[in-house]
């Protein structure tokens, strides 16, 4: 008679005990579930667990007030121009590509469509550009004008748009150049995405995906006060600089379209992006404002 083996093979982490006859050509396996169901458990309680983020204490800003923390937020904040502008502290220095691909559980990110593949990708290219003083400053609001017309950041002010990208970029270089004023790039502004990221501030989904699908996504009152930025998220597109073609730079977060802004239509995850030039080109719109960043 020809021998023949019947393998069975066990559930995850099982551990086997012996083996039973039941009846005529029927055995049975018994084995302990134990281990499978403490680890279920582990995963259960790694999930509710919720990340510590501590953020250093930073310097202030150049002619800016003490640094200071609100609303149980991990992130700093200072103010400038008297007190008038508030900006929040960007803190880089610990963001790395294991942030990209893992969370703070150990649980590996799947990026498995194509806009979580250019969120990913945007993420590694902006960490390779990441700024070696470790961080930049942010403001928390979208610019709008004061009584001279200049640039400011208050709240529910009246946003500045229909201005081009050459007039964002001047009026940026000039609004504290002793602080290193600038129109940021786009390599800060997913920095931002993967710092909330990291602290479980945003899921990949609200970044990648469901802004792109929610029917409020520009007006959710949830979204007033995210990320510590007041309504920096589905509010407009932010016009940025690309850190390695001098001549380019980008929208982030909106539908770019000449002839029609309507939000309803052309509203689009944050971390979308189209490209355009800075060489010649002269590009405004009702749903646009430049980014800005300072770096000391």
């Amino acid at each position: 008679m020809k021998e023949k083996v019947l393998y069975i093979e066990l559930p995850e982490g099982a551990n086997f005990r012996e083996l039973r006859q039941i009846g005529d050509g029927v055995l049975g396996i018994v084995y302990e579930t134990g281990q499978v169901a403490n680890e279920a458990e582990k995963t259960k309680k790694a999930k509710k667990r919720k990340r510590t983020v501590e953020i250093p204490k930073p310097e202030p800003l150049f002619g800016g007030s003490e640094v200071y923390q609100k609303n149980g937020s991990p992130y700093w904040y200072c103010r400038i121009k008297g007190g008038r502008d508030e900006f929040m502290h960007l803190y880089t220095q610990d963001l790395t590509v294991e942030d990209v691909f893992y969370d703070f559980t150990g649980k590996r990110r799947c990026y498995f469509s194509y806009l979580y593949e250019n969120l990913r990708d945007n993420f590694l290219e902006a960490l390779e550009n990441k700024p070696k003083s470790g961080y930049r400053w942010i403001p928390v609001c979208d610019p709008s004008l004061d009584e001279e017309g200049e640039l400011q950041f208050v709240k529910d002010k009246k946003i500045l748009t229909y201005i081009s990208n050459i007039e964002w970029e001047e009026k940026m270089k000039v609004y504290s150049p002793e602080n290193g004023s600038r129109i940021s790039s786009k390599d800060t502004f997913f920095l931002l995405l993967l710092r909330w990221l990291k602290d479980g501030v945003a899921t990949q989904e609200e970044l990648a995906y469901t802004s792109n699908e929610s029917p409020v996504y520009w007006n959710d009152e949830k979204l007033k006060n995210f990320g510590g930025l007041y309504k920096f998220v589905g509010s407009t597109g932010k016009l940025v600089r690309d850190s390695n073609k001098a001549t380019d730079g980008f929208i982030i977060g909106w539908k770019y379209d000449r002839d029609n802004y309507n939000p309803n239509k052309f509203a689009k995850n944050i971390s979308e992006v189209d490209r355009i030039t800075f060489d010649g080109g002269n590009f405004s719109g009702k749903y646009i404002v430049g980014f800005l960043e300072l770096e000391k």
